[in-house]
């Protein structure tokens, strides 16, 4: 049925979507870089704070996997992306989007 289709395609999606956000953030970096007056080292701290955060996330919610299941687990962690990803939307500083990306991550 439709869940298998969503089974095999689930893990294509997912480098699709990371992909997309390494692309997104390579030209949010550059604007950035101009609005916000960042230093090179500054707009590339960014974008490996986030592969560092998802490194590090996917290790901790592993094993909240192993412990309560993978759907409470991935529930809260679809709903924490979701409302930190809107707040880095609305980060005015480079330090407050710093910590937010690392928590998307």
């Amino acid at each position: 049925g439709f869940g298998t289709i969503l089974h095999c395609s689930g893990p294509f999606l997912f480098f699709c979507f990371e992909g997309a956000e390494i692309v997104v953030l390579s030209v949010v970096g550059l604007l950035l870089q101009c609005d916000w007056d960042l230093t090179t080292f500054e707009v590339s701290a960014l974008q490996v704070n986030v592969m560092a955060g998802i490194a590090f996330a996917s290790l901790f919610f592993a094993h909240l996997g192993d412990r309560f299941g993978r759907r409470p687990v991935c529930l809260v962690s679809a709903i924490g992306v979701t409302v930190v990803g809107l707040g880095c939307g609305f980060a005015d500083r480079y330090w407050l989007l710093f910590l937010l990306r690392l928590v998307v991550g």
